[in-house]
C-alpha cells in the first residue's frame, strides 16, 4: 500500500472570509470551489478543505474552534519568511494576531501564531536550523540565503504592522461594552459578537449569553410574532443580566428570532408565469440600549433577507416541526440550528447562518454608531 496524497479538514461557520484569508491574505492556490474549498498546500500532494460546518461523512460532523469555544486544531505553514507573510496576513483585516513573530529556542523554530476567521490556531514558521528547513521543505542553501534576504526586508513592514495593533490595543476603552445576549446558540451568540465588533472596533467587549423564553411559539409564523419574540428575548435578557448582576444592566441587550411565512407569489403577480405561493424563512433581530445609559432606552431592529422553504422542509414546518428539527429530518443531521442552519444547508455554505445574522445586526446597529457629526441624526419630531 502506498500512500499518495492528504486533505486536512477544517470545518468553517464563516467560509466566504475562511475563503478570502486562505487565498488572498496567505497566498494559497485555490484547486477547487464547489460548496466546499480545496487549497494547494506546499508539496503538490496535500490539500487543505475548508469545509461547512454541518457537511461530513462522519456520523458527528466536526465543527469550527468559534462553535466549539476551544482550540480542536492548528495548522502549521512553513515558510522561509515568516515575517513578511504575518504582516500580510494581519493586513488583510480577517484574522487575528495571537503570537507575533519569535524564536521559540524549546523547538528550534521562528514563527507567529494567528487565529483564521473560524477561530483556529495558524502557525507560520521556519525552523532555525537550515538543513532542518531543508528537509521539510526542499530547497538549497542559495535559495535559503535569498529568502533569508526576503526576510530581513519584510521585517520593518511586520514591525509597523505589530506598532499599529499596539496602537489601536492602547485606544481600546477600559471599560468593556457589556452585551447581553438571549440565547446560549453559539450562531447568534457569534453573530452579535461579530456585529458589535464591527461597529466599535475600538472598544473591549464582553458579551454574556442567557438562555431565556421567547414569549411565542417554538417556530413564529409571520412578520409580527417572530419580531415580537426577538424584542421579548432581548427584554428578557436584559432583566436575567440584572438578576445575575447585583441589579447592574447591560450596556445593549440583543435578541434574535427565526420564523417563517407564507407568501402566495402567484397572487401577488398574477402576470408572471410559473410563480407559485412558498413558505418564506427569515429572522428578526432587536438591539436596545439600556434603560440606564445617558441617553436613555432605544431600540434598533432589523430583518435578515428572506429565501424560500423547499416542499419537503415546508410542510414538515407546517405540520408542527420546528425548522431546525426539519433540517436533521430532511438532511440527516443533528444539532442543525446550532451551526450552519437551513440556509447553510440550501446554498451548500455560500451563506451560513452566523453570515445571514451579522448582515442584520449591522443593519440593528446603525442607530447607534453615529458620533457627534450627526446631532439628533435619529431624534423623532425635528
Amino acid at each position: 500500500m502506498v500512500l499518495s496524497g492528504s486533505i486536512t479538514f477544517l470545518y468553517s461557520s464563516r467560509l466566504a472570509d475562511a475563503r478570502r484569508f486562505y487565498s488572498h491574505d496567505l497566498g494559497l492556490p485555490l484547486r477547487r470551489d464547489g460548496g466546499v474549498l480545496f487549497f494547494a498546500l506546499p508539496g503538490g500532494a496535500a490539500s487543505l478543505g475548508i469545509v461547512p460546518e454541518g457537511t461530513s461523512a462522519a456520523a458527528s460532523p466536526p465543527v469550527s474552534a468559534v462553535t466549539a469555544g476551544r482550540d480542536t486544531a492548528m495548522v502549521c505553514l512553513l515558510t522561509d519568511d515568516v515575517d513578511g507573510t504575518f504582516a500580510k496576513a494581519l493586513a488583510g483585516g480577517r484574522c487575528s494576531a495571537e503570537q507575533p513573530p519569535r524564536a521559540t529556542e524549546r523547538f528550534g523554530i521562528y514563527n507567529a501564531l494567528l487565529r483564521d476567521p473560524d477561530g483556529y490556531l495558524v502557525e507560520l514558521q521556519r525552523f532555525t536550523d537550515a538543513a532542518e528547513q531543508r528537509e521539510f521543505c526542499g530547497g538549497s542553501a542559495a535559495s535559503e540565503a535569498a529568502s533569508d534576504q526576503a526576510a530581513a526586508a519584510a521585517a520593518e513592514a511586520a514591525k509597523a504592522a505589530v506598532e499599529e495593533s499596539a496602537v489601536a490595543t492602547a485606544e481600546v476603552a477600559k471599560a468593556p461594552l457589556v452585551v447581553a445576549v438571549g440565547s446560549k446558540n453559539p450562531v447568534k451568540v457569534n453573530a452579535v459578537r461579530a456585529g458589535f465588533a464591527a461597529a466599535f472596533p475600538l472598544t473591549a467587549l464582553e458579551v454574556v449569553a442567557y438562555d431565556v423564553p421567547s414569549g411565542v411559539s417554538d417556530q413564529p409564523w409571520g412578520e409580527a410574532e417572530t419580531r415580537q419574540g426577538a424584542l421579548n428575548r432581548a427584554e428578557n435578557c436584559l432583566g436575567a443580566h440584572c438578576l445575575g448582576h447585583g441589579g447592574a444592566m447591560p450596556d445593549f441587550a440583543v435578541g434574535v428570532e427565526g420564523g417563517v411565512a407564507e407568501c402566495s407569489l402567484s397572487s401577488l403577480h398574477p402576470g408572471t408565469p410559473g410563480l407559485d405561493s412558498c413558505t418564506e424563512c427569515f429572522a428578526f433581530l432587536a438591539v436596545m440600549r439600556s434603560p440606564a445609559s445617558e441617553a436613555g432606552v432605544a431600540w434598533g431592529v432589523a430583518r435578515t433577507g428572506s429565501f424560500a422553504l423547499p416542499p419537503r422542509l415546508a410542510a414538515l414546518v407546517k405540520s408542527g416541526v420546528e425548522l431546525g428539527d426539519a433540517d436533521d429530518r430532511v438532511f440527516g443531521d443533528s444539532g442543525s440550528k446550532r451551526k450552519g442552519g437551513t440556509v447553510g444547508k440550501l446554498t451548500r455554505g455560500l451563506v451560513d447562518r452566523t453570515a445571514y445574522y451579522e448582515h442584520a445586526m449591522h443593519l440593528a446597529l446603525a442607530p447607534f454608531v453615529h458620533g457627534e457629526e450627526f446631532p439628533g441624526l435619529y431624534d423623532a419630531g425635528e
